[in-house]
């Protein structure tokens, strides 16, 4: 296996990977890597003229010219199996004109390149289809499987404060289109005084001061410590707040990438309103989670139209958003089903996304034979 880049916390994927290559008889290459490491919008590329690349008219990163060479200089093999973390979408994707994220499109490229090899991509995306004949996708699980050791040993919260006067948390961290959206419309809507929301661009929205003074540094050594943030940091607004404005990190492509913000409501004992890609309700509630569907009203799911579905999300949820003693109440007759949500995060959630891999992966190399 050759190992180009791994994230933090990452024990989960990687040891289901290595689990499924150890079934595999047939001669194979096999990559495992965190980044793509495409995004247009920086300015400092590199081209690379002798260098094999599937898109030559495009200028490349320092990095992703070592991922792509050291892929390029050791298939030998008609089987190729990659496992990829990353969520393959740029800040430059347009969700009017691209059915899937932009930077899938060197993975499509590859496959061309290769068209007499069978290629196995293992992707975080739900939903990612990329109409390769010689390519076979398997979703494992995306970011919220990372620190799976560290989250199983993590206590979940408590207690709510039920004094509090706040009704909802939202944390917004880097300016993705959509936490730019929703902070304008809690700002426009007139409801950021119901809530705590944390906005490390506020200086792009004019007229709103943040309730939540956030940094990026709350990581020791950049090692994406997400439960100790949790249990540092974040318990103390969950303690104060009933529901959640989940604003994952997919949002306006149409697949999606789950992530430790959808784990850290689930710890955090919060009613859930996600604002991450159509369909991801569906799939959460597929797995076994409650979504609570006879208290949060999740129609905006089945949106496709990215500005609509924000809409819907936050408009038909106001009275859970402002009505401060009726999600307290709503809040202490659900608490079992909360620590519910935590059993199924630290048992089902994990043993779902390797079973289905594993089920996958095994019809397709018994169907091939390999």
């Amino acid at each position: 296996m050759n190992i180009l880049k791994r994230p933090p916390g990452d024990q989960f994927t990687f040891r289901l990977f290595s689990q499924l290559l150890s079934k595999v008889k047939s001669p194979k290459d096999s990559f495992y890597l965190w980044s793509m490491c495409f995004d247009p919008s920086i300015d400092n590329h590199f081209k690379y003229e002798d260098f094999p690349a599937f898109l030559p008219e495009h200028y490349y990163h320092e990095n992703e010219m070592i991922y792509r060479r050291t892929m390029m200089d050791n298939i030998k093999n008609d089987l190729i199996i990659l496992g990829v973390k990353d969520h393959l979408t740029s800040r430059q994707f347009n969700p009017l004109k691209e059915r899937f994220p932009d930077m899938a499109i060197w993975l499509k490229q590859m496959a061309n390149f290769y068209p007499d090899k069978h290629i196995i991509l293992f992707t975080s995306l739900e939903n990612l289809e990329l109409d390769e004949p010689n390519m076979d996708i398997i979703p494992w699980g995306g970011d919220i499987t990372n620190h799976q050791k560290e989250y199983l040993g993590l206590e979940s919260l408590a207690g709510k404060n039920y004094n509090s006067r706040y009704n909802y948390l939202s944390l917004n961290r880097h300016p993705r289109p959509h936490r730019i959206m929703l902070v304008s419309k809690l700002r426009d809507l007139k409801l950021t005084e119901h809530g705590l929301v944390s906005c490390m661009f506020k200086n792009q929205i004019s007229g709103f001061e943040p309730t939540i003074n956030d940094s990026y540094e709350i990581y020791n050594n950049f090692s994406n410590d997400n439960v100790n943030n949790f249990k540092n940091k974040l318990a103390n607004y969950y303690k104060e707040t009933f529901v959640e404005i989940v604003a994952e990190t997919s949002y306006i492509e149409p697949v999606f990438n789950l992530t430790e913000k959808t784990l850290n409501s689930i710890y955090g004992k919060s009613f859930p309103i996600f604002l991450s890609s159509a369909g991801t309700v569906e799939f959460l509630r597929s797995m076994g989670m409650d979504v609570f569907d006879d208290i949060v009203n999740h129609n905006y799911d089945k949106i496709i139209d990215p500005g609509a579905r924000l809409h819907r999300a936050i408009t038909d949820n106001k009275e859970l958003l402002t009505d401060n003693v009726k999600v307290k109440t709503l809040h202490q007759k659900n608490l079992a089903r909360f620590d519910n949500n935590v059993d199924f995060a630290k048992n089902k959630m994990y043993n779902f996304y390797a079973t289905r891999a594993t089920k996958q992966f095994t019809k397709i190399i018994n169907d091939r034979n390999l």
